[in-house]
């Protein structure tokens, strides 16, 4: 999160800025982990949530490729309409999705 909030201060023009978004972008929604403990593994899923939110939301945002905002969106919507998962972490989900469709329609 502090190399997000190092991108949001940086210049959003900058090309490495928009490299280093779109690659972590890549990893967090390709990334993979095997539950174990429902409530340890919806802390993840939150932390996720906030990742994909942040990169996103960020200034430097507006350089990921559509490709990685539809697999930033997909990942959120699995989230939100896994019924084996709290419902404050799907309403969580769901939020997160507003946000990102609100900033993509004032784009």
């Amino acid at each position: 999160m502090q190399i997000l909030w190092r991108l949001r201060s940086s210049d959003a023009d900058h090309e490495a800025a928009a490299e280093a978004i779109e690659n972590m972008a890549d990893a967090v929604t390709h990334a993979r982990f095997v539950g174990t403990d429902p409530a340890s593994d919806e802390v993840v899923l939150m932390k996720i949530l906030q990742v994909l939110r942040t990169l996103l939301l960020t200034p430097v945002g507006a350089h990921l490729t559509n490709e990685s905002v539809c697999e930033i969106m997909q990942s959120c919507f699995r989230i939100c309409f896994e019924m084996r998962l709290s419902e404050l972490l799907r309403k969580s989900a769901e939020h997160t999705l507003v946000d990102m469709v609100q900033l993509l329609y004032s784009r």
